[in-house]
């Protein structure tokens, strides 16, 4: 299972010998540790109490499709890539400097957290589903998990006609925004819902990536 890029289209390939040329973005199911491959993007780390520690990184970057480099993790003290775990090209890379920032090219490594959010597509009309929509409250932290961001320090609250019920961020800036209304989405926006059953992980466009045996 994979979703082309270009315009979020999902597929299926059969042929098991196939290889990602970079285009595709592998839909995996979460491991056991239940992480979660968030965005590069500049500035984009783990929630605090959502980082796994170093003992831990490994087997949790594994689960969604880390790969190690000759055979270990590589550990440094790095002032441009995020804190604790994070993949380069899959690579898994573990940062014990704290305040580590991300220039924008490594993918944080992060727990899920409490109630398990996905991102729906940007497509006109897509909304939450009833049972799936997320309270106010929970919003910041839910979307923030999935790689949501606050604009200017703050979630966006409001009546937008434009845009679907409930949590919600923008396509082009991953802003998190609450919409008290009943708005129909136009299609810049991603609703923030609470996820199925199967637990599931979008891994980046890079050429190679999959999802590790077992998690497909």
């Amino acid at each position: 299972c994979a979703i082309r890029e270009s315009d979020n289209v999902i597929h299926f390939g059969t042929n098991i010998e196939g290889t990602n040329a970079g285009q595709f973005q592998p839909v995996c199911v979460a491991g056991t540790d239940k992480a979660i491959m968030m965005p590069a993007r500049e500035g984009s780390s783990c929630e605090m109490g959502y980082d796994f520690n170093e003992d831990e990184c490994v087997d949790a970057a594994l689960s969604i499709g880390g790969k190690l480099r000759d055979g270990k993790v590589i550990v440094g003290a790095w002032a441009n890539s995020p804190n604790a775990c994070f993949v380069e090209n899959m690579a898994i890379h573990y940062n014990t400097n704290q305040q580590g920032i991300n220039n924008g090219s490594f993918n944080s490594i992060c727990k899920v957290g409490i109630i398990k959010a996905t991102m729906l597509p940007a497509y006109q009309g897509t909304a939450c589903a009833p049972a799936d929509a997320i309270a106010i409250e929970d919003c910041v932290a839910s979307a923030a998990a999935i790689g949501g961001k606050l604009r200017d320090g703050n979630m966006k609250i409001g009546e937008f006609g434009d845009a679907p019920p409930g949590c919600f961020v923008e396509a082009t800036d991953k802003a998190i925004h609450f919409n008290t209304g009943a708005g129909y989405n136009v299609g810049s926006y991603q609703p923030v819902c609470v996820a199925g059953a199967i637990e599931a992980t979008v891994l980046p466009n890079s050429a190679g990536s999959k999802c590790t045996p077992g998690y497909d």
